[in-house]
């Protein structure tokens, strides 16, 4: 099956989703943190930095309050990237043999490595 093209409503609209179901404490059950509302809100303006050339991402609500955004196009070639309360960007990648990781502030432009994380899945679609 082929990856959904991603286009910004798709994006908003699964974003939504993970935000609607992780509103409050324990969403999960397990002691989940609740995400924050500046969370969702920086959440949103990453997505108007995801190139239209990359497929949609799964966008899920992690357990410690944070968005997921993440790229998996099969064995050693997945991307994620997480957003907190404070717009920090954490981000981690394998390419193949290379991994990538870090932490940077939320900024637009997005960060080079982030943008490079990007180019690197390009490289991998289809092979």
């Amino acid at each position: 099956m082929a990856p959904v093209t991603f286009t910004l409503e798709a994006g908003n609209a699964a974003l939504e989703t993970a935000y609607q179901g992780a509103r409050y404490d324990n969403w999960d059950g397990a002691g989940s943190k609740r995400v924050e509302l500046s969370t969702y809100k920086y959440a949103q303006q990453f997505l108007h930095f995801v190139p239209s050339y990359i497929a949609l991402p799964d966008i899920v609500a992690d357990t410690d309050g944070e968005i997921l955004f993440e790229w998996d196009y099969g064995p050693r070639q997945v991307f994620a990237v997480s957003i907190d309360k404070y717009g920090t960007l954490s981000y981690a990648g394998l390419f193949s043999r290379r991994k990538v990781h870090g932490r940077e502030p939320f900024s637009a432009p997005l960060p080079s490595a982030i943008l490079s994380g990007f180019e690197q899945l390009s490289n991998h679609v289809g092979s």
